[in-house]
């Protein structure tokens, strides 16, 4: 379980380069620059209503497959800037609409205000008409150009880091019960007993491990000392010479406590 526990707050790398970071080594994670385009349908009035949330004023062309393929259309923003509307042929039932300054130069870009939207109406105005964007593309000035494929390989990309934070927080919260549960373990003679069997130690890191292990099995889990000592695979003679060690040790820690207890206990 602590593995586990482990591999899920390792989790935390990877979604926090996936919310922190927007590229690697210079190249992005996630294509084309974050316009936040959005957009709703009026359809009582025949009317498109786009927005998006830039980092201040965006010049742009904007280009977008709609539904209904005979249909015109006019153009504005909200604050009652005109803008140039080319209309081209897409699939049965649907058209392009690239939405340029209102110019005599092809796709020219146009400056949209922050906070601004974009009114697509139908003509005649207010006729009532089912609306929809079906793709889009957003082509910047000075950025990346946005697209409906990007913006949902973004939204992807972002439930994936999310989930990889909530498993990654599960797996801190999980980490942080289990060593609560070890602090408050309550105080009992076989925990004392392997307070001192941790405090044993050998010549070297080898040796340390084998007089813990063969300590805990035969005090803790109550094996013989044959049985603690097998895994070994070592002779007769060196396993009496390695028990009598390690015993050794861990009696004189065992002496060294009770005696101390005892002066505490004259105290009383």
């Amino acid at each position: 379980m602590k593995t586990v526990r482990l591999l899920l707050i390792i989790l935390a790398a990877p979604a926090g380069i996936l919310f922190g970071l927007r590229e690697i080594g210079g190249t992005p994670i996630s294509k084309g620059y974050d316009t936040g385009f959005k957009w709703h349908a009026e359809p009582s009035i025949g009317r498109l209503v786009l927005s998006t949330e830039p980092e201040g004023n965006m010049t742009c062309r904007v280009k977008l497959k709609i539904s209904g393929s005979n249909a015109s259309f006019t153009a504005e923003t909200s604050n009652k800037v005109r803008l140039k509307l080319v209309q081209e042929s897409a699939d049965p039932g649907y058209q392009w609409i690239s939405i340029n300054k209102d110019s005599p130069v092809p796709e020219e870009k146009f400056e949209w205000p922050s906070g601004s939207d974009i009114n697509l109406d139908a003509q005649p105005k207010g006729q009532p008409l089912a609306l929809s964007v079906a793709d889009w593309y957003v082509y910047s000035s000075t950025k990346s150009a946005d697209s409906s494929q990007l913006a949902h390989r973004r939204r992807i990309l972002f439930w994936i880091s999310l989930s990889l934070l909530i498993f990654s927080c599960a797996g801190v919260v999980a980490e942080g019960i289990e060593k609560y549960r070890e602090k408050r373990e309550p105080f009992s003679p076989q925990r004392c007993v392997e307070l001192l069997i941790e405090a044993v130690d050998g010549a070297d890191k080898k040796e340390t491990k084998r007089m813990r292990t063969s300590l805990e099995k035969v005090l803790v889990e109550g094996s013989s000392v044959q049985e603690a000592l097998a895994p070994f695979k070592v002779g007769l003679f060196q396993e009496k010479l390695f028990w009598v060690k390690t015993t050794g040790r861990f009696r004189s820690k065992l002496d060294y406590l009770i005696a101390e207890l005892n002066r505490y206990r004259s105290r009383l």
